[in-house]
């Protein structure tokens, strides 16, 4: 880390890293330090998953970005909207249960349009992610920082069903 100039860093698990090293300070500040040279050209990209937000790097480096959040419109109205998870509202991801079980098929996501409202089923994500557009919440620290928050719900991996799952199982044992 300490000779070589870099115009591209990139960083995973940012969360996981050892953050100090000895009398050498912060491994962040370190890599940083490698890109000075490139300037407005030099491009540092951190990747993590969240851990708590008092002990999360990844949460403070998101902070000091403009905090982009991906809207997506509702097919049946066009309303920017996140995929999300909203207990207690009547938008976003729900489902309903029977015998104690999710019910796979009842699975939507309600377009949080008052005037709109309707269901969205699964299929009209790839739709939705396509038109989606990011958007920054506020101001920057540094007039170049972007930051970006995403979540499974988007995933073209991961089904809404097993979000819903995990979602489900992670109340249990909270």
């Amino acid at each position: 880390l300490a000779s070589e100039t870099k115009r591209f860093v990139s960083g995973d698990e940012v969360d996981r890293w050892k953050l100090q090293l000895g009398d050498e300070g912060s491994v962040i500040n370190q890599l940083r330090a490698r890109t000075q040279a490139w300037g407005m050209q030099s491009k540092i990209l951190w990747f993590s998953t969240p851990t708590t937000e008092d002990a999360s790097v990844i949460f403070q480096l998101y902070n000091q970005g403009d905090q982009r959040l991906f809207f997506v419109p509702c097919p049946h109205c066009g309303t920017l909207q996140l995929f999300d998870i909203t207990e207690g509202h009547a938008h976003g991801l729900k489902w309903e249960f029977k015998d104690g079980h999710i019910l796979k098929k009842s699975i939507v996501h309600v377009c949080q349009s008052e005037t709109c409202g309707r269901e969205i089923t699964e299929n009209k994500k790839p739709y939705m992610l396509k038109n989606g557009i990011w958007q920054p919440q506020t101001r920057a620290e540094y007039d170049h920082m972007a930051s970006f928050h995403i979540n499974g719900l988007y995933s073209f991996q991961l089904s809404w069903y097993e979000m819903a799952v995990a979602y489900e199982e992670a109340k249990k044992s909270a």
